[in-house]
């Protein structure tokens, strides 16, 4: 993970998911991380495949760009 790591990928979070709380997902763990830009996302993204994790989890992978919350609003209003 180190070639990511220089790119500017930060993990940000790790764990368990909290399958009490409403609409939690199926899946049992989660990961985020932070990329400066698209082709440090897919760096991780493949650098991840690479490793063959997609053949023992069950993986999503949601990318994009953060905004604030009233961006955010605005974005959900216009879906």
């Amino acid at each position: 993970m180190g070639g990511v790591l220089a790119l500017g990928v930060e993990p940000i979070a790790f764990g368990a998911v909290d399958s009490a709380v409403p609409h939690a997902p199926d899946a049992l763990f989660f990961g985020a991380w932070r990329a400066p830009d698209r082709a440090a996302l897919d760096a991780l993204v493949a650098g991840i495949a690479t490793t063959g994790w997609h053949d023992y989890f069950e993986t999503v992978n949601a990318g994009g760009e953060t905004v604030d919350l009233t961006a955010h609003l605005g974005q959900l209003a216009a879906a």
